[in-house]
């Protein structure tokens, strides 16, 4: 699966052509497009979040505990970033 930059997606929503697409108002896929990028940038800040109490010291039990998650599950996810 290819993943457009955000301009990309912009320029494609901006250009549909609605004779071939069935399409009132592109503002649904925007929300969809915003939606996704949120929750990009709070994956990464996750991420970031894990990295940092690990370097803190924190042990992989409360990271998970944080995270909502096992201990192997947060440590298996996570540790790869901390090496």
């Amino acid at each position: 699966m290819s993943t457009k930059t955000k301009p990309d997606l912009e320029s494609a929503l901006d250009n549909l052509d609605h004779d071939t697409v069935e399409v009132i108002d592109p503002k649904e896929l925007r929300q969809i497009a915003q939606a996704v990028d949120s929750l990009t940038d709070a994956q990464q800040t996750v991420q970031d979040a894990v990295v940092a109490a690990h370097r803190a010291g924190y042990s992989w039990g409360k990271i998970a505990i944080a995270l909502g998650v096992s201990r192997q599950s947060a440590h298996e996810k996570y540790s790869m970033l901390t090496n």
